[in-house]
């Protein structure tokens, strides 16, 4: 083989460097052989084929070994030419043997170790190979803070948004930078209790995508302990579970919603406050937002009151009170469901939006908003919103918030109706009219309390099956009102009613047609006021106003303001007037002879609440009268007056015959008083009332002694009884003309007198 060949052979898919190092080292071995030989050396040079030897067999293998075997040969022949010594070429021989041995122990080796690397080198292919096409990320990590890789796969890229060279040796970011802050500590957590235990560890947790996106893993791994039980790395797999976490938020979503929707069927005996507030919990749980609220609609649409808010809302915004009313036409973002009249999503809020009009200084700041409106046939009866989503709203957040304020209104109208049903059913039961329902045979089937009471039956159970027009006297008239409730739907009026115990009783009717959506007849209803106080009342009243109308005496009325509200026909008798036109709406004060009058009348009337006397008053001709008045206020039942009521008496006649008879009876006083004759009045009881002075100078008696005296102090003891008889009999109807009496004086002196 050439030189050429040989070099060819050697360098042949191998480096420069050993390759020199074997032709230089060989060279220098010939060379100082042969210098040595030639100096007459045979044993000092020959170690020096050691190197080359080893150089070959290890960096060549097998073209080393047989270059080995070259320069072993080349060896032997340099020997042979300069020496003959046959112990000298024995050794040389042997030298040689030793060459060719330990060459091909080194190139046994140098093939196992080649053949090692190249396993090795294999099996790391397959394990980049393999690492390269799993999902899973694998890692290893310095074991200090378990966030320092030394080595990462590429499968961190999708996860993160960053590839992994960022990651090794925190070259740009370390790991622990891309994990959610809120779950640094629980990783970190797990970590540290696996190594601790020395088992395998497992966190779950989320991950910043570049993106902004949140991204669920699960961390599996392990510490790494070398021969001396010294922990040296944490080796472990990441594994993307975002679509297990989604699906299991679905399911757990899916399974709240339907606890949610059950719970709620079982609150329709719950208060109103209650039933929205647990909507309001429930519509944040099943859209895993921050912020909710209620507001029911008014009739027209127009308005909105806030009738619930989430506890978060309530603690983040300043400007919230427990409710809020809202008018539509100004309304932002929330109020598009109702303008729409359709659900709306909003998954970017700072995003330009024609609806939007800011948030005031205080309101929660909103990322994500879905509202939807309720619906009551075409009607907007409600708004149900949430805001704050983690992720973004999707149509199946709406129709799940649908369906909940769907079932919430259903609930909340069924309440109020049966609260409404409840508070008539209250509101008839405890009605003061009668009530009473009959079926279109107008047989009666309920009856309220007052129907008992008007016709004094005991119980429900007495009157219920029993034909309505039974409880009418006139069959006649029940077949009016039943002809009238037939044609005209309605009927009312007055009846002749019977009692239990066929007593009548008069009562004001009112009866219906209860009809069913189609207009047709379901049954009838009555209401019933028993009219008959009221029948005798104005029975009485007519009598009280025919005696006002027909009274002697003159009877006005007025308001608290003291002007004419009515006059009988003895009024305008007695003041000259022909109508009552002519009085109603003067002021009573017209007809009084002067002011000075009522100035001491109306402070006694206002005081005392009535007053009773003597007044001068003005006919219609200006002519005066005098006559006798009773005032009285008349008051309500609260005790306020209302108006003010005068009987009126003329009494001018009386007035100048009383005058005459005055003048009379003091002439006649002056006269008894200054006769020549005795003169002396007594009462029934025989007491002297009158005494005149011809009577005093008779009986010595003065006046002011004799009056109130008994007569029999007049008659001596003897004659007294005698005197007296004869005066009883006179008392009793006797008459006598001319009768002797004696009279004591208080002298003692008798005298006697014509009687």
């Amino acid at each position: 083989m050439s030189d050429t060949r040989v070099t060819e052979t050697l360098t042949a898919g191998y480096s420069l460097l050993p390759l020199l190092a074997v032709i230089g080292t060989s060279l220098l071995c010939i060379t100082v052989s042969i210098v040595s030989l030639m100096a007459g050396w045979f044993i000092i040079f020959q170690n020096l084929y050691y190197i080359p030897i080893i150089i070959a067999c290890v960096f060549f293998r097998r073209q080393g070994f047989l270059f080995s075997a070259l320069l072993a040969g080349v060896y032997l022949v340099l020997f042979a030419t300069f020496t003959r010594d046959p112990s000298l070429l024995q050794q040389a021989l042997i030298r040689v043997a030793l060459f060719i041995l330990i060459a091909g122990v080194i190139t046994f080796l140098a093939l196992a170790r080649e053949r090692t690397e190249r396993a090795l080198k294999e099996s790391e292919n397959k394990y980049r190979t393999l690492i390269a096409n799993i999902p899973e990320v694998t890692y290893r990590c310095a074991p200090e803070d378990g966030t320092t890789m030394s080595f990462i796969s590429d499968a961190v890229l999708p996860l993160t948004g960053y590839p992994a060279s960022d990651f090794t040796g925190n070259a740009k970011r370390s790991f622990d930078s891309v994990i959610h802050p809120d779950d640094r500590e629980k990783r970190a957590a797990a970590i540290q209790a696996g190594v601790s235990a020395k088992e395998r560890y497992v966190a779950e947790y989320r991950l910043l995508h570049a993106d902004g996106r949140t991204v669920s893993v699960q961390e599996q791994g392990q510490g790494v302990i070398d021969l001396h039980g010294t922990l040296i790395s944490l080796d472990g797999i990441i594994l993307d579970v975002t679509d297990r976490k989604q699906a299991e938020e679905r399911e757990r979503l899916h399974a709240t919603r339907v606890r949610a929707l059950l719970a709620l069927h079982q609150m329709i005996g719950a208060p109103e406050k209650a039933l929205l507030e647990y909507v309001m919990n429930t519509s944040l749980a099943i859209t895993a937002s921050r912020y909710s609220f209620i507001g029911l609609m008014s009739e027209d649409e127009s308005a909105m009151t806030i009738h619930a808010w989430s506890p978060d809302a309530m603690a983040d915004c300043t400007l919230i009170e427990k409710t809020i009313h809202f008018p539509i036409a100004g309304a932002g973002i929330w109020g598009e469901c109702v303008r729409n009249r359709a659900p709306v999503i909003i998954n970017d809020y700072s995003s330009p939006h024609p609806a939007k009009h800011g948030c005031p200084e205080g309101h929660v700041p909103i990322m994500r908003y879905l509202g939807i409106p309720i619906f009551e046939g075409i009607r907007i009866v409600a708004v149900l919103a949430v805001a704050n989503k983690g992720e973004p709203y999707t149509d199946e957040d709406a129709d799940m918030l649908l369906v909940l304020g769907n079932q919430m209104w259903e609930i909340l109208h069924r309440k109020r109706t049966v609260q409404e049903l409840r508070l008539k059913d209250f509101a008839i039961e405890s009605s003061i009219n009668a009530i009473a329902l009959a079926d279109t045979s107008g047989i009666l089937t309920y009856v309220n309390p007052a129907f008992l009471r008007i016709g004094e039956y005991e119980k429900p159970a007495d009157v219920l099956g029993r034909s309505a027009a039974s409880f009418i006297r006139e069959p006649a008239q029940a077949g009016e009102v039943i002809d009238a409730l037939l044609e005209h739907g309605s009927w009312s009026g007055e009846v002749e009613a019977v009692k239990k115990d066929g007593s009548p009783v008069i009562v004001q009717v009112l009866a219906n047609r209860i009809l069913d959506p189609d207009g047709d007849t379901v049954a009838l209803m009555v209401s019933l006021v028993d009219i008959t106080k009221r029948r005798e009342a104005e029975e009485a009243l007519r009598l009280k106003d025919f005696a006002i109308e027909s009274s002697l005496n003159a009877i006005a009325f007025t308001n608290t303001s003291g002007v004419i509200t009515y006059v009988n026909p003895a009024f305008l008798r007695i003041f000259g007037y022909e109508h009552e036109t002519d009085l109603l709406g003067r002021n009573a004060m017209d007809i009084w002879s002067g002011p000075d009058q009522a100035a001491s009348i109306i402070p006694t009337l206002h005081d005392a609440g009535g007053w009773s006397g003597e007044v001068r008053a003005k006919r219609r001709d200006g002519s005066l009268l005098t006559i006798q008045v009773l005032a009285n206020r008349i008051l309500d039942s609260a005790g306020t007056p209302v108006a003010t009521m005068g009987s009126f008496l003329d009494i001018t006649d009386r007035v100048l015959t009383e005058k005459n008879l005055r003048t009379t009876k003091e002439y006649l006083e002056n006269l008894i008083d200054h006769a020549n004759a005795p003169i002396i009045v007594w009462n029934p009881d025989f007491r002297i009332t009158r005494f005149n002075h011809a009577f005093e100078e008779l009986t010595g008696i003065p006046v002011d002694e004799a009056v109130g005296s008994s007569l029999e102090v007049l008659f001596p003891e003897e004659s007294r009884e005698n005197s007296m008889d004869m005066i009883r009999a006179a008392k009793e109807g006797e008459r006598w003309d001319v009768v002797e009496i004696p009279i004591l004086n208080r002298s003692g002196q008798v005298r006697t007198v014509l009687w």
